[in-house]
């Protein structure tokens, strides 16, 4: 199997490489998030670059600089910044909330059927989701590891989940148990 890199979505390319799209030749227009950090955040770990960035309140200039990496969008973009806020307890965020909120097929999904609006857009999703607890950041973390791992990315156990919280909690238990069965398994794997 001959399994070519992508190019134009590895985030590790350099800017300006050359390559080949379909007989096609392209060439990467973003830096690399090595070429961030080295040009542009003076070999600051992109980490410690986040967090300081949240702690004081400037979510769009961290958002606006992660989207400059070659094969970052919107939602990885929001997607490392919600971590990073969740990892470091970063409280201070007041502006621009929506930018922690990553949107995908889960959280769409779950947000649209709880608000009861098939219809809702990605901006109505997070705001549903800000509006609607005290840690938007971590619900939307519980949300999209609720549906992808627990209800094993089933739509049926996720809407019964949402009909039925028995059920819930018996799949939450089920998935508790898996999880220390596959580590006393790994224990005694390595000895």
């Amino acid at each position: 199997m001959n399994v070519r890199p992508n190019h134009a979505r590895n985030p590790l390319c350099p800017q300006g490489i050359e390559y080949d799209n379909k007989g096609n030749t392209k060439i990467v227009n973003q830096i690399s998030v090595i070429e961030l950090v080295q040009k542009e955040l003076s070999n600051v770990c992109i980490v410690s670059f986040a967090k300081e960035k949240l702690d004081s309140d400037q979510v769009k200039g961290a958002y606006k600089i992660l989207n400059k990496i070659n094969g970052i969008g919107p939602k990885i973009a929001s997607l490392f910044l919600r971590d990073v806020a969740v990892m470091y307890d970063c409280k201070k965020v007041s502006n621009n909330k929506k930018l922690l909120q990553p949107i995908d097929t889960w959280i769409r999904y779950c947000v649209r059927t709880c608000a009861g609006n098939t219809k809702l857009t990605d901006n109505g999703c997070a705001h549903f989701i800000i509006n609607g607890t005290d840690e938007p950041e971590k619900a939307n973390q519980g949300i999209w590891y609720f549906c992808a791992q627990v209800a094993q990315s089933s739509r049926s156990r996720v809407n019964r989940t949402i009909e039925d919280q028995k059920y819930m909690e018996r799949l939450i238990q089920q998935h508790i148990k898996d999880l220390i069965d596959d580590g006393e398994a790994a224990k005694s794997f390595g000895g």
